[in-house]
């Protein structure tokens, strides 16, 4: 079984075909039980990025390999309902993690190739409806989602089956529940999206889900209920801070009050014209009974220089209704309703990677180490650090199109209020058109340091108080044993696990050793500590009105538009809009490589490519900016 556990561990793209071959030799079939159990249970559930080379070491056993499959399959269906009868389903992102992942497999071992999913194994159609019922569709979703999706590549259960409309027919069902959380309506957008069919095409079976007993809202993980008279009351509750400090007192209480409270997660109301409509008199008001965050208004800024963009397309509807009063109170909203879209997902995904790394990690250096506090710094020092860069290269682009989302909504609708025209129904000019997208483009960038800091910072403590319970069974134990006993606790079971790679594989000088960490070992852990992130501060620049006369030779688009001027921080901002054009650029190209993805190197791409364009207009930014140093 050692031998098997082995072959498994070191299969690879490039041998997976000796490594089948061995297999055949290794294990006779009626071992194909435990083989199963142990390929789902350690791999396919843990292993996501690696189910493309399972799948392909299961195609190269042939014959040989049938019967493994449906012990595969077997192992599949016991373990999705363990993982569906389990009472942390709905509040563990670990365990919706693991089903998630079997739905992905199922989906691409069946579906993918096929072959139907029997409803005597898994019901999807009913297993959604008990969801919305049971209050687990935060679980159900985006499992069932996951299955879907290899009909993508099938020829048998691709659109327009009828078994596959009519899951999606409930999807959309429930799509349309009042107060539905975003993250599941999101698994049903991609879905959508992934099939390549839209959301609005797929026929309305709201019949089925009206016979359906009616979920409770209230505590129940699937919605987010609106409430304003509680946020407004944690609002008034709050004393105004003051503008000198730097914001980082209120990204604390900022960030605890979205991820504490259930009604502050994820909501994604839309915004009426009337509720930015109001008398200047009330200003202050209004931004602290919109705003979620407490006292986001006097945090987030506002170019004073956006007024003179709007004096010149004098007479048309944007000059005549959104004023700086105006923008004054619809920025805050924008940004506060942007953060409360984003930050869960980004902070539950970011913590639960940072911590599962820091634990597995933490664990296997401090096995020696008696002090608990050493081992406890360590760790909120590499878990702090991990979770924050995660959720800031996680939230960072779609934050920024998420406030010009909000805000160009806000704006179109005080528009729209003022000319008495319906939602979206305004007409504006090319000039009103351009001053309004460069306005929206202005406002996001200057605040988009500032949601970064807020999301950035709720992951950081999150992670910390996540890895502090984590961690929780191992500190206490050695604090116990040298209390009980004056000896420093060693903990040798790293050493006996034959599932665990290392600290076995290491070289003798890298394994732990008694006595824990050196200094210099520790400083491994210390160099994790970093200054916190603080808003770049932002400079006003004259925004100007684009006309068919200006030339646009570069290639950033509207992004560069946005972040024009002579000081270094809008290079800055430059800099970034090239990095996520450059992201997207080469994430695209990856998965268009597919399992080649690896062998790709910059030389190979041709010079008019699209990423090596973005890595020539680098010097170009960052030229003007040391020049005015």
């Amino acid at each position: 079984l050692d031998r098997v556990q082995f072959l498994i561990n070191n299969v690879s793209p490039s041998n997976v075909e000796h490594k089948s071959h061995d297999l055949k030799e290794m294990l006779e079939p009626k071992y194909f039980g435990w083989l199963g159990h142990y390929l789902v249970v350690k791999r396919i559930s843990t292993q996501p990025n690696f189910h493309s080379l399972y799948l392909s070491f299961l195609d190269n056993l042939g014959e040989y390999g049938k019967g493994l499959v449906e012990a595969i399959l077997s192992s599949v269906y016991v373990n999705v309902g363990k993982l569906l009868r389990s009472q942390k389903i709905t509040t563990s992102t670990s365990e919706r993690s693991l089903l998630k992942n079997l739905g992905s497999w199922l989906g691409q071992i069946t579906l993918a190739r096929n072959r139907p999913i029997l409803q005597v194994m898994l019901d999807c159609k009913e297993l959604l409806f008990q969801g919305y019922e049971t209050g687990m569709l935060i679980a159900v979703t985006p499992f069932v989602a996951k299955i879907l999706e290899g009909a993508k590549n099938s020829i048998v259960f691709c659109p327009p089956n009828p078994w596959l409309m009519g899951l999606l027919s409930v999807f959309r069902a429930l799509y349309n529940v009042d107060d539905l959380k975003m993250n599941i309506k999101f698994e049903v957008e991609v879905l959508c999206k992934n099939l390549g069919l839209k959301l609005e095409d797929i026929p309305m079976r709201n019949a089925d889900l009206s016979k359906r007993v009616p979920p409770v809202k209230e505590k129940n993980p699937d919605f987010n209920l609106k409430s304003q008279q509680s946020g407004a009351s944690s609002v008034t509750g709050t004393s105004t801070p003051s503008k000198t400090g730097n914001g980082q007192g209120m990204a604390l209480s900022a960030a605890n009050s979205i991820l504490s409270s259930p009604e502050n997660k994820s909501s994604g109301a839309s915004v009426s014209g009337d509720t930015i409509k109001s008398e200047a008199s009330d200003g202050t008001s209004q931004d602290q009974q919109q705003t979620v965050i407490p006292n986001l208004a006097a945090y987030v800024n506002v170019n004073p220089n956006l007024t003179q963009l709007f004096h010149q397309v004098q007479g048309g509807p944007l000059a005549a209704n959104v004023t700086a009063e105006v923008l004054k109170r619809s920025v805050p909203i924008a940004v506060d309703r942007a953060i409360r879209e984003i930050i869960q997902p980004v902070v539950e995904r970011s913590v639960s990677i940072a911590c599962i790394t820091t634990k597995s990690i933490a664990t296997k250096d401090f096995a020696m180490e008696s002090d608990e506090n050493k081992m406890r710094k360590g760790a909120q020092l590499m878990v702090a650090n991990l979770a924050g860069s995660l959720a800031l290269v996680t939230c960072r682009e779609p934050l920024h199109t998420s406030i010009s989302s909000h805000l160009r909504q806000i704006l179109m609708n005080t528009i729209n209020n003022a000319s008495g025209a319906s939602s979206g129904q305004a007409q504006l000019g090319d000039l009103d058109q351009n001053a309004l997208d460069q306005c929206v483009a202005i406002c996001s960038t200057e605040n988009l340091e500032l949601g970064c800091m807020l999301i950035e910072k709720a992951a950081t403590e999150k992670a910390v108080r996540d890895m502090d319970e984590a961690l929780a069974p191992a500190l206490s134990i050695r604090k116990k044993h040298r209390e009980q006993t004056g000896q420093p606790y060693y903990d040798m079971s790293i050493f006996h696990n034959d599932n665990q790679r290392y600290p076995k594989a290491l070289p003798d000088i890298l394994r732990p050793k008694p006595g824990g960490l050196l200094p210099e070992q520790l400083l491994v852990y210390d160099a994790f500590q970093r200054i916190p992130r603080q808003p770049a501060p932002s400079s006003h620049t004259q925004p100007q009105v684009a006309s068919e006369s200006d030339p646009s030779g570069d290639q950033l688009g509207d992004d560069s538009s946005a972040v024009q001027g002579t000081s270094g921080q809008l290079n800055l901002n430059a800099i970034s809009a090239i990095a996520l054009k450059l992201d997207s650029s080469v994430t695209s190209l990856l998965n268009t490589a597919g399992p080649r993805a690896p062998e790709i190197m910059l030389s190979m791409i041709p010079s008019d490519h699209e990423i090596k364009q973005l890595i020539s207009a680098v010097p170009r930014v960052v030229s003007p900016s040391e020049e005015s140093r």
